[in-house]
């Protein structure tokens, strides 16, 4: 496999996407405003949270883009990890993630202790493995699965080099 970036629409022919860069975003869904105090708030939602996501490429081959156009849903398996903070407790066996991880992607890393193996994960919903420590601290590291919009996209041959370069831009719907 030459990248685990997973688009559920267009795709990777071979020596089309490795090295592959990905930025995750949050997109701006409110702003600070200051009260007739003078205190800074946010207009924002919580339940706005969303990204941006831009990944780039320079390979020998371009992606399979044909047909993929400005606002197309797609899904992405991403290559970008989120991090949660956990607080282990025996109350609390499962974790709820932000956002569904791929398949094989869960780690979790407690204070002072080398990462666990992979952990298991429906949908949102991690499963924490039994022995832990209660009130100990701890890291759950996953690549999320975002459905995004296509925003633009752009491909780019160098003749000489025989090098294609290409960038995707989508925002979280």
């Amino acid at each position: 496999m030459e990248t685990q970036l997973v688009l559920s629409r267009g795709g990777f022919p071979p020596y089309s996407a490795r090295g592959c860069q990905q930025t995750l975003t949050p997109l701006k869904t409110g702003e600070f405003r200051r009260t007739v105090n003078g205190s800074l708030v946010f207009t924002g939602s919580q339940k706005h949270r969303k990204y941006q996501s831009v990944l780039r490429c320079r390979d020998a081959a371009p992606p399979s883009f044909e047909g993929l156009w400005q606002g197309e849903t797609v899904e992405v398996s991403c290559l970008q990890r989120l991090v949660q903070e956990v607080t282990l407790t025996s109350e609390t066996p499962q974790v709820m993630l932000d956002r569904p991880a791929v398949k094989g992607s869960v780690m979790l890393q407690v204070v002072g202790e080398p990462f666990m193996p992979l952990l298991e994960a429906q949908g949102n919903e991690v499963s924490l493995p039994e022995g832990l420590q209660e009130g100990q601290k701890g890291y759950l590291s996953y690549r999320p699965i975002l459905t995004m919009r296509v925003i633009s996209f752009h491909l780019e041959t160098e003749e000489w080099g025989a090098e294609v370069g290409w960038t995707l831009t989508m925002e979280e719907i």
